[in-house]
């Protein structure tokens, strides 16, 4: 194979001619002659003396101006203070909101009453159709006997007892059509259908299940049970606690004066019903004890028949010698039948008694019931519309709702014991302050107190310390070991401005010294080397040093201190301790 086929393109080969120059090394250029130097160094160095002579001579300027000590300015570089001879107070500072101290807390009403309506419009339909039961209980007994017949007198008294209950059903039929509780519509109809008035059950079709007049039906919670539960009312029904009037809170009111008012009509409603029932089953009584006597007297006319059935029975003994042996024994039958009858009937009659005496029984407390129902209806229905009990200050409380604290208002649906306002006397205003349990021990009943108002920083009122309470409080946002204890303080003024729940800050004064020697707390020293016994730094007037001076303290404020012996008033101390090296100090000199 030849190049040409093995290297298509070959390239060619270099010339030495034609390569690139390589690159030079080339020598740096020759420094320029060096410039002689310029000597400037003696005019900064003047500059430099001018500055630091400038300073010195404004530190010696401002140190060596005259310091008014009275009012502790700084004197050599130590802050100074004048002793003075004034007096004392030694407080401790509260924080508190205001209340009054006449005031009374309104509550949403308790509910008293059945949730189940029992005895309303009607319950004791029953009672009316007693009578008739028994009578048709001794017709049917009296008709059973063949042997006997059917005389006129049973007849009638059963017949009359009949009559009687059908008025029975008629009258709780119309207790029904006038009730407004749909329990009875069914029975009310069912009683007229066998009565034989058809139009009731057309009346009854067209009038609903609840009857003619009813309203509970509609009602949230409805019927006579009112919904409220156990609770005593606030669910719905006739024991809702719907406010429907509300004293604006601010506003002055008079003893007396309705200051809240809750929705009363479902409770009227049921006071009418009880006092429908009421007479009702006072006229159910009347007519039971009536019917109850024809009663006793269709079974005492049985007993009589009974008995001469079986006297009757005894005379036809006698003709057994004439008769025939199949009229003889039918005679025979006829009076043991007769003897069984008369004795069944008066075994009986004791039981019936009983009965009686149960039904009675069980109508009159029916009857108290209803009459205890509409004592209640008519004292819920007064609870329902609350009066000031004495003249004061509206205030309204506050509830959550749509999850946040809002004032109570009208249309809102309160719960039974719920507090909604407070009526205070603004004559007679305290404040309710937290005191920590270590300082509870230096309050003392009487103590006097400044309070100054966060709402009204111009405003300040004295005070004195009314009550303190026994045990701390429990609960809270502090830690649990952070015990407060509760105080209250009376204010001696009065300021139309001061109404309840202003947050405040108490001033008590726990001690005083008159004419005492105070010095600031900051300049009273205590080292571990000398035992902590105090000592301040007193300035010599002639040679202008500090002199170190122990001195005995008596009473203390947050801020000041009053020596009892070692100063003077007018004598200058320091507040910061003194340099040691700027201030030499001498001996201590008492």
């Amino acid at each position: 194979m030849s190049a040409s086929s093995a290297s298509p393109n070959p390239l060619p080969f270099p010339d030495p001619s034609q390569q690139p120059a390589r690159p030079a090394i080339v020598p740096p250029p020759a420094a320029p002659p060096e410039e002689p130097r310029r000597r400037t160094g003696w005019m900064w160095g003047l500059g430099l003396v001018a500055i630091v002579g400038a300073g010195g001579w404004y530190w010696t300027q401002t140190q060596q101006t005259p310091q008014d000590t009275s009012g502790g300015g700084p004197a050599g570089g130590v802050r100074t203070a004048t002793v003075e001879q004034r007096r004392l107070e030694s407080r401790l500072r509260l924080s508190g909101t205001t209340g009054a101290e006449k005031f009374v807390s309104l509550t949403t009403p308790q509910m008293r009453g059945s949730r189940s309506g029992f005895g309303r419009d009607g319950g004791n339909a029953r009672n009316a159709n007693f009578g008739g039961g028994g009578s048709q209980q001794v017709a049917a007994r009296s008709g059973g006997n063949t042997s006997l017949g059917a005389s006129a007198s049973p007849g009638a008294a059963t017949g009359g007892s009949s009559a009687r209950s059908g008025g029975g059903s008629m009258s709780s039929a119309m207790r029904a059509a006038t009730s407004r509780t749909g329990g009875s519509a069914s029975t009310s109809a069912g009683a007229r259908s066998t009565t034989g008035t058809g139009a009731a059950g057309s009346t009854s079709s067209t009038m609903g299940a609840g009857g003619m007049g009813s309203t509970t039906g509609s009602l949230p919670g409805g019927g006579g049970g009112g919904g409220g539960g156990g609770f005593g009312g606030g669910g719905g029904g006739d024991f809702s606690l719907v406010l429907q009037e509300l004293a604006k809170s601010g506003t002055m009111v008079r003893k007396g004066d309705v200051v809240a008012a809750f929705d009363r009509e479902n409770m009227m409603n049921r006071l009418d019903d009880y006092r429908a029932s009421v007479q009702q089953s006072e006229a159910s009584m009347r007519k039971m004890y009536a019917e109850l006597e024809v009663t006793q007297k269709a079974r005492q006319q049985n007993i009589a028949q009974a008995k001469g059935a079986l006297d009757k029975a005894k005379l036809d003994l006698k003709t057994l010698p004439v008769l025939s042996a199949i009229d003889s024994e039918r005679v025979r039958l006829s009076n043991e039948e007769a003897e069984a009858r008369y004795k069944q009937l008066q075994s009986e009659i004791r039981f019936y008694d009983a009965s009686d005496r149960a039904q009675i029984r069980q109508a009159e407390l029916e009857f108290a019931q209803a009459k205890s129902e509409l004592k209640r209806a008519e004292a819920n229905a007064d609870r329902l519309v609350i009066k000031a009990p004495l003249d004061g200050l509206a205030v309204v409380q506050s509830t959550w709702r749509s999850s946040e604290l809002a004032q109570i208002q009208n249309g809102d649906q309160l719960w039974p014991g719920q507090m909604f306002l407070q009526i205070v006397d603004p004559s007679s205003m305290v404040v309710n302050a937290t005191v920590n349990q270590v300082d509870v021990e230096r309050l003392r009943i009487g103590a006097k107190a400044r309070v100054r108002f966060d709402a009204y920083p111009d405003l300040e009122l004295s005070a004195h310390v009314y009550s303190v309470g026994g045990i701390p409080k429990t609960g809270g946002v502090r830690a649990n070991w952070v015990k407060e204890i509760p105080v209250r303080f009376k204010l001696e003024g009065i300021d139309p401005r001061v109404i309840p729940d202003l947050s405040v800050s108490v001033d008590v004064l726990l001690e005083a010294e008159d004419q005492a020697i105070v010095v600031p707390l900051s300049g009273v020293f205590e080292d571990a080397d000398n035992g902590k016994r105090p000592y301040v730094y007193v300035r010599n007037g002639a040679t202008g040093q500090w002199e170190r001076r122990e001195v005995e303290l008596g009473l203390r404020s947050f801020t000041h201190v009053a020596v009892r012996s070692g100063l003077k008033p007018r004598e200058v101390v320091a507040v910061d301790r003194p340099p040691d090296k700027q201030y030499p100090i001498p001996n201590q000199t008492t």
